[in-house]
């Protein structure tokens, strides 16, 4: 259970830093060091992975950043391990290419909900932090929507098994599946040709019928394990 945030951090998006080394993360706490819109509270290395769920949940992060990938394997095995201890934290990996296959590999794994690039500002950090608490992705528009259209496919029967359970429109379930799936509000009202305000509308039906309250847990009952 979190503690109690006081005054001065109580908006600050709390980011932890996994790396190959300390020198690595300091650097980062250095650079956003003052900052008002993040706060990064510490980190751990690859080489102490083994301790690094328990000193992670001291951390109490909002994100996990990830700026360097070890061996694929062992780095799925930690994230799924923090998932399940850590549901409500959240990973943005910085990937060292920009190879689209490898994207849509990573996407699919635990809490992974977005990708920063080595030509990537600094800055970038803090408005992709913004978009991932807030339960959507941050990705590139070609890989985003590329998963989306894989998870169109692979989770509608699901999607539309809870839709009629709740007993949504098929618009409502449309908007529903799409939101479920990470795209943003604008996003959706390009593709369907309605106005925001019109999605949020529809939104608001669909958090009422599914007994949810925002985009993260209308995900957990849209795709598996919330992915």
């Amino acid at each position: 259970m979190r503690k109690h945030r006081t005054s001065s951090n109580l908006s600050a998006i709390r980011i932890a830093v996994l790396a190959n080394t300390m020198i690595a993360i300091r650097s980062i706490e250095t650079y956003f060091q003052g900052h008002g819109t993040i706060s990064i509270t510490g980190g751990c290395t690859w080489e102490l992975v083994g301790d690094s769920i328990e000193h992670l949940q001291r951390l109490e992060p909002d994100l996990l950043y990830v700026i360097d990938l070890p061996d694929p394997l062992q780095c799925f095995g930690f994230l799924k391990r923090v998932s399940t201890c850590m549901p409500e934290m959240k990973v943005l990996l910085h990937l060292p290419s920009t190879k689209k296959s490898k994207e849509i590999c990573y996407v699919n794994w635990p809490a992974v909900r977005g990708f920063l690039y080595p030509d990537d500002d600094p800055k970038h950090l803090v408005k992709a932090a913004q978009v991932i608490v807030k339960g959507e992705r941050w990705l590139k528009r070609s890989i985003h929507e590329r998963v989306l259209a894989q998870s169109l496919r692979q989770h509608e029967g699901l999607a539309a098994t809870h839709a009629a359970c709740a007993g949504l429109t098929p618009r409502e379930h449309q908007i529903a599946l799409y939101a479920g799936s990470g795209i943003t509000n604008r996003e959706i009202a390009a593709k369907l040709f309605i106005s925001e305000e019109t999605v949020k509308l529809h939104l608001n039906r669909v958090y009422r019928k599914l007994g949810v309250s925002n985009r993260t847990q209308l995900s957990r009952l849209y795709l598996p394990d919330g992915q």
